[in-house]
């Protein structure tokens, strides 16, 4: 362990820090839907894609 003097966090300091972190938590889920949306989307132009090559190469 360091030998770094601690400081105590005092209630206040504490509770911004708990806020910054819900703040952050609620980004963090707003970008993952944000990704999963998209990632959705593509996969089905992907999809479309291959069944349309497909479909081409039967006829």
């Amino acid at each position: 362990m360091s030998n770094l003097p601690q400081e105590e966090l005092n209630e206040k300091e504490l509770l911004e820090i708990l806020e910054l972190a819900k703040e952050a938590e609620e980004s963090i889920k707003q970008l993952c839907q944000m990704v999963a949306k998209h990632n959705y989307k593509w996969r089905k132009r992907i999809e479309a894609r291959q069944k349309e090559k497909t479909e081409q190469l039967k006829s």
